[in-house]
């Protein structure tokens, strides 16, 4: 048999105990002293624990980090190259509203196929805020890609914003295709893989790459000329 009774406890024969669960904790004006069960007391300095209290707010802040394109400030802000006929508002100068008109909101060209005749085959016409002035700070861009016979488009990233491919067109294998890729932002950039891989400046060592791409030095040497 077992009985318990406050914090007193028996198991059934002469052997007993004391089991004591309460947690004490004294202060005193420099000092925090902490007591659990039978462990032996723990005495911590006041300043430990108030700045304990007041870092980890501060390191938790430290982790947001934010990273966006301009915000819009009106409806539309015109980029402009010329600071003296403009305002600076964010992201480019901007023009005078008042002498916004069509044109800056304006691109054509993309109904004319291009060359895909070239090496990979394929040619991308980027529609920007280089293209279009009008879309400074508005957050959103596109490209005109042309595609030949087994064209394609080099692997590659856009470090400023994500995109979405669209195909018009397609004659799998036998003729042009055309496609149209929006991507959310004004200026998405664009890093070519091959040529960050193999033709950095300074140039990544031949045996890390060789490695990595599990190929003869040679062929390295080869594609880093």
């Amino acid at each position: 048999m077992a009985g318990l009774v406050g914090h007193s406890f028996e198991m059934g024969g002469p052997s007993s105990g004391t089991f004591d669960d309460t947690n004490h904790i004294d202060r005193d004006d420099e000092h925090v002293t902490t007591e659990v069960g039978n462990d032996s007391p723990t005495t911590h300095p006041k300043s430990d624990t108030l700045i304990s209290g007041c870092v980890f707010p501060l390191m938790l802040q430290a982790c947001l980090v934010s990273a966006y394109n301009p915000s819009p400030l009106q409806d539309f802000c015109v980029a402009i190259d010329d600071p003296k006929s403009s305002v600076f508002v964010n992201g480019k100068f901007c023009k005078d509203p008042k002498l916004a008109n069509a044109t800056d909101f304006f691109f054509t060209g993309l109904q004319i196929p291009r060359n895909t005749s070239i090496l990979v085959r394929s040619t991308v016409i980027p529609v920007n805020v280089a293209q279009i002035v009008g879309l400074n700070t508005l957050r959103i861009s596109l490209a005109h890609i042309d595609y030949g016979p087994y064209g394609l488009n080099p692997p590659h990233t856009h470090p400023h914003g994500s995109e979405i491919l669209v195909v018009l067109e397609v004659q799998c294998q036998y003729g042009n295709t055309v496609a149209l890729a929006g991507l959310s932002s004004q200026n998405p950039g664009i890093i070519t893989i091959a040529n960050v891989v193999f033709r950095s400046n300074p140039p990544i060592n031949s045996d890390v790459l060789t490695k990595a791409f599990q190929v003869e030095k040679k062929m390295i040497d080869y594609l880093q000329k």
